[in-house]
């Protein structure tokens, strides 16, 4: 099921196991520089410490893909980059666009996202509000390199980087030589339509201490799923016959290869060296994603399977109409006119501006990075059968007029972040952040608003309810849907909305010293103060929210039953909630060099991410929550409406080795991640709503391991491994 409510059913990976493997040949050249011994393997170098180092010196579990192995790998978008790397794993709800990305099994639909998302120095991540967050990916053209940071970083990276950090970094503009890159590519997909990009970069100076950099990127995915209409014949009641349990007769080709994604970005940036020690580097970068059909689910009894040659895949477009009988009833409804789209349509785009300055002190580099993200997106979905099943109930329905739809807009996303730190030998800075956040929900119906009759069948419930025009409890002249909701819909025929949004600041300090002990032995300590403060206001409005809905029972009394005034005044919830809180997030750690070829670590380290708040849910929920144990002192149904940070411990030993005269590469580690108070949604399956509470502690534990060899210099082979074993501690 999917939906509002909660009904968004993303599997939490901290309970599951995950394994992944990416074995890639590359073929072509990679070596270095020559050397007595011949070809090396090249090195990138990362700044997963907040300052330059080769990856193979970094005492941190890192994966680094660089631009000619994303080009090499046919990497193309934040996807690929999940079968790349081990311990990395990926979630997506088509249905709503919603995202969440897990390092090592730490990952969570409810609170504040659990892994740390930037471009360059820009933290991009969302907090999971309203029931179709998700985080915004820029596809992966002229990108420099993406990092994958395991393990909590909430030292360095701060606040939501529990299970670890992933990094885009872009490429900046050159002021000693032009450079440029373009790509284009083309292919089809069997019974459905072709995909195709093309895209562009060049930089270079323009002046002694001038430079620039332009790319331009697009990409259309093409779709394969056709959407259709027509009638239907149930042969199989019990379902038990899969695809075949339902004979389905197209009538209609509304739209075919529906399901097609396009991908349009473009990224402006200027260096300028404004002295020999100071340079100073703006830059905007824009990126617009958009889906035509949202979900590359279809209905397997319309599909034709069978045939290899002529296969194509199908889903019913419920297309609105005037009129429409339900089939296994002798109910007439008059459609009501609405203004939605009939297709799962949606786009996500945003804007990135930013300013940065480098400053070589000499004694220290200083950097400082200030930046304002502006996003917006929105998804349209098909609501049609849920619907029809929880109020009719009608587990199939001829496309011939009835039509819900439900628009997620879950991240109108506003904020701007300043970011200072120094570093040489050890690295302090300070980070401040002031984000907006909103979300909102509004589902329409075509068929409820004319309604002569209204059901309901919670499943909980061993009886319906029943409504009619004219009937209890308010009269002649009364319509079902008042009767049954005790309110009018909202304009456009929106039965249900949801509206959510936070204000949310963050200030914080940070440092972390190296100290080097010997020679070889090398200790590293550092800890981050983040002050947090979080302002929340929700609300759910439209007639599926009253609190006072009647559900077309008799009135208790006669003399006070008027629509819409009095006992019978819809009431809706409502919150407004404000909070402040302080984290600190340590660090420890011990590295041993007994040469430049090898490097033995040792770790210990906190991650966090903030508390935040929930929406009461309506009072149609009581009977779920007092099932699930929430009940007060009386006995009464209770929602906690506020929820509590967490968070992790980490504790990794790792080595990585260079051999045979640096043609072979070894990385790997093994860790356990102690999870605590963890933010998790608690789902109301009756009333089909959901909030956020803390439930629980994980162990999450194994290792990884990744390899890279360079037979010659046109053959190189690598590989990874990653084994994770996520488990809850208790019930």
């Amino acid at each position: 099921p999917s939906g509002r409510g909660g009904a968004v059913m993303q599997k939490n990976h901290q309970g599951s196991l995950l394994v992944a493997m990416a074995v890639g040949v590359a073929l072509a050249p990679q070596a270095g520089a020559q050397s007595p011994a011949g070809p090396q393997l090249d090195e990138i170098t990362v700044t997963a410490t907040r300052r330059s180092e080769a990856l193979s010196d970094v005492p941190v579990s890192v994966s680094a893909i660089g631009d000619e192995e994303l080009q090499q790998r046919g990497a193309r978008q934040f996807d690929d980059i999940v079968r790349l790397t081990p311990g990395l794993n990926l979630t997506r709800q088509s249905f709503t666009g919603a995202s969440q990305i897990a390092i090592r099994g730490i990952s969570s639909n409810a609170g504040s996202g659990t892994t740390g998302l930037y471009i360059d120095d820009t933290p991009i991540q969302v907090r999971n509000m309203g029931f179709g967050s998700g985080n915004a990916f820029p596809g992966l053209f002229d990108i420099e390199r993406v990092e994958v940071l395991r393990g909590p970083q909430g030292t360095l990276f701060g606040a939501g980087s529990e299970g670890g950090t992933v990094r885009f970094i872009t490429t900046e503009p050159g002021l000693d030589a032009p450079s440029s890159t373009a790509r284009a590519e083309m292919g089809t997909i069997e019974n459905g339509e072709e995909s195709y990009e093309f895209g562009m970069a060049y930089g270079g100076p323009v002046s002694e201490r001038v430079a620039l950099r332009g790319s331009a990127y697009f990409r259309h995915d093409g779709g394969f799923v056709d959407a259709v209409g027509g009638t239907y014949e149930i042969v199989d009641p019990t379902g038990e016959s899969y695809g075949d349990s339902v004979n389905f007769t197209r009538t209609t080709t509304y739209e075919e290869d529906i399901n097609w994604f396009e991908t349009k970005s473009a990224r402006l940036a200027l260096k300028f060296a404004a002295t020999e020690n100071v340079t100073i580097t703006p830059s905007i970068y824009y990126q617009s994603v958009e889906n035509n059909g949202g979900s590359a689910s279809y209905d397997l009894s319309l599909s034709d399977q069978d045939d290899a040659d002529f296969a194509r895949q199908h889903y019913v477009q419920f297309a609105a109409g005037t009129l429409y009988t339900f089939p296994n009833t002798p109910h007439t409804t008059v459609l009501n006119e609405m203004t939605a789209p009939e297709n799962s349509k949606g786009e996500d785009e945003f804007t990135l501006t930013t300013l940065k300055i480098d400053w070589d002190l000499g004694w220290a580099e200083l950097v400082s990075n200030t930046s304002y993200f502006d996003r917006d997106q929105y998804q349209w979905a098909d609501y049609t059968k849920g619907y029809a099943q929880f109020y009719a109930p009608e587990f199939f329905l001829e496309p011939d007029g009835v039509t819900s739809t439900g628009t997620y807009l879950p991240e109108g996303m506003k904020g701007m972040s300043q970011y200072n730190n120094a570093q040489q030998n050890w690295v302090a800075g300070i980070f401040y952040s002031d984000l907006e956040q909103e979300a909102s929900q509004p589902i329409n119906h075509n068929w409820m608003i004319n309604a002569t009759w209204m059901g309901f069948y919670p499943t909980a419930f061993d009886f319906g309810y029943w409504t009619v025009n004219d009937g209890e409890p308010f009269g002649p002249g009364s319509t079902a849907l008042q009767n049954f909701f005790g309110d009018n819909p909202l304009p456009n025929a929106v039965m249900f909305y949801g509206e959510w949004s936070t204000q949310e600041e963050q200030i914080a300090g940070f440092a972390q010293f190296d100290y080097d002990v010997t020679d070889t032995v090398t200790l590293t300590a550092g800890i981050r103060a983040s002050e947090n403060k979080l302002d929340f206001n929700a609300a759910y409005l439209g007639p599926e929210n009253n609190a006072n809905a009647p559900f077309g029972f008799p009135c208790a009394d006669p003399g006070d039953c008027t629509f819409g005034s009095g006992a019978s005044a819809p009431s809706y919830p409502t919150s407004s909630t404000s909070g402040s809180e302080t984290a600190y997030t340590p660090k420890f750690g011990v590295s041993w060099e007994p040469s430049e070829d090898h490097m033995f670590y040792a770790s210990a380290a906190k991650g966090f991410r903030p508390a935040g708040a929930s929406l009461r849910v309506p009072a149609i929920c009581d009977f779920d929550l007092i099932q699930n144990g929430y009940i007060d002192e009386n006995g009464d149904p209770f929602q906690p409406e506020t929820f509590d940070s967490d968070s992790v411990w980490s504790y990794e030993l790792g080595a990585k080795s260079r051999l045979l005269d640096g043609r072979l590469y070894l990385d790997g580690s093994v860790y356990r991640i102690e999870w605590a108070d963890i933010q998790a949604n608690v789902s109301l399956p009756n009333c089909a709503y959901n909030f956020v509470d803390n439930l629980g502690n994980a162990t999450s534990e194994e290792f990884d391991i990744a390899f890279s060899y360079l037979g010659t210099e046109q053959f190189q082979l690598s590989g990874a491994y990653g084994y994770n074993d996520p488990r809850f501690d208790g019930d």
